[in-house]
């Protein structure tokens, strides 16, 4: 029954496609947005038994009824969804935050920081030399730039290589509904490598001389602000449990509304003000776990309109130009993620010999997918290189297209190893 309903959410969006809407377009976005969902959820229904990641499933749902398939999409009302993009951040950012338990943290905190330290390095010198000697050979529109421009572009390949998107890693633990200490080692490492990437992002650029007028001070400012929206969050949210407590998915939808709307104002980031919200949630207040059944509740709409619409947006195209030296790079920034993840956890075998086999073996799966602050570089890079700007964007595009196929898969395969996690009946 479920592809009779499926064919028929397919044929309604095509016929509301058809109609002219230009008198009630409010209409035709409410339509295709109800639609889309719909579609999506029986999509990800039908391939259950694939065992695939539902973000992933919801991705696919997308490119096939994106412009390049089915081509039921419609531009201006994706354009118009954009804006769950900010909500997605707050939502999963929130849930991550309220997964980090202190306690954990402060007991394990060294072998965390070591391995994202240590990833950072690796991956960095790794694509930075392959892009500096080898260059010329796996990219060739850069054959016949001076050596400065190579550098430059070396080190924005580094970031790329370091760049790692929370998003999907969270979307497969709350799927899987995955606790222990594996999983909590990966959150810990996933956000403090990514906080440590909205540090380093703004600074690197702006040497690289890409036109950011954002100094260190400045970014000192924005992230001391983002602390202090994010305490202010968490104390609103435990007084409104406490005093209230009523339809509390919708107040947190309002807030979080007001926090994305409020951001042009104070300058924040939204990503560290719902993590330190979500901490704060976690690790001081005894409502961390109704707290926590609330976020999850709200992400179930979340995730299907953001990986959806992320899959229709996906430029299918580009795969046929950049997939060999995406690959390679791919290959590379795997191989040295997973020394990043060996060293120091055969270091803390003795110690905790279960947890740190389980890195060894599984780690790696968690930091393949390269969406979210990748796809910022690549639009950025444009900009920076007038005469190559095009094709350096392709082969990081087509590094994210390629990881958000395999990434959410291979990492639900790891949490279900691990004995951490569970497939959905």
């Amino acid at each position: 029954m479920r592809i009779i309903y499926l064919i028929f959410i397919l044929f309604l969006m095509y016929f509301t496609k058809s109609l002219n809407w230009s008198n009630n377009p409010g209409m035709e976005m409410a339509l295709f947005f109800g639609f889309m969902i719909i579609g999506a959820f029986y999509f990800s229904k039908l391939l259950t038994k694939t065992n695939l990641p539902k973000v992933t499933l919801y991705t696919i749902f997308g490119i096939i009824i994106g412009p390049f398939i089915l081509k039921l999409s419609v531009p201006s009302v994706i354009a118009n969804l954009k804006f769950i993009d900010n909500f997605t951040l707050i939502i999963i950012a929130l849930m991550a935050g309220s997964e980090l338990d202190l306690k954990f943290m402060k007991k394990e905190i060294k072998q965390v920081l070591s391995i994202v330290f240590l990833q950072i390095i690796f991956i960095f010198i790794a694509i930075f030399l392959t892009i500096l000697f080898f260059g010329k050979h796996l990219l060739p529109f850069i054959a016949t730039i001076s050596q400065s421009l190579i550098i430059k572009i070396a080190i924005i390949m580094g970031l790329v290589g370091i760049a790692k998107s929370p998003l999907t890693t969270i979307a497969v633990i709350d799927e899987t509904k995955a606790k222990g200490p594996f999983t909590e080692f990966l959150l810990g490492i996933v956000i403090i490598k990514d906080i440590l990437m909205l540090l380093l992002f703004p600074i690197i650029f702006m040497f690289l001389g890409t036109g950011s007028s954002a100094a260190p001070l400045s970014i000192l400012l924005e992230i001391f602000i983002s602390f202090l929206v994010g305490l202010l969050s968490g104390i609103i949210i435990k007084y409104y449990m406490k005093k209230i407590n009523l339809f509390l998915p919708l107040f947190l939808f309002i807030l979080s509304f007001f926090i994305i709307e409020s951001k042009g104002l104070l300058h924040y980031d939204l990503l560290l003000v719902a993590i330190v919200t979500g901490f704060y949630m976690r690790n001081f207040t005894n409502v961390s776990e109704q707290f926590s059944k609330n976020i999850k509740s709200l992400a179930f709409f979340v995730f299907v309109v953001f990986f959806t619409i992320n899959g229709i947006l996906l430029d299918l195209p580009i795969l046929k130009s950049g997939w060999i030296s995406a690959v390679i790079l791919l290959v590379i920034i795997l191989v040295f993620n997973q020394l990043g993840i060996y060293i120091p956890a055969k270091l803390n075998s003795k110690k905790d010999p279960v947890t740190s086999q389980k890195l060894i073996k599984y780690a790696w799966t968690a930091f393949i997918n390269k969406s979210g602050l990748s796809i910022a570089i690549a639009i950025m890079v444009e900009n920076l290189f007038p005469t190559i700007g095009t094709q350096l964007r392709t082969i990081i595009i087509t590094m994210v297209i390629i990881t958000d196929f395999i990434g959410p898969a291979l990492f639900k395969w790891a949490i279900i190893k691990t004995g951490e996690g569970k497939i959905e009946n």
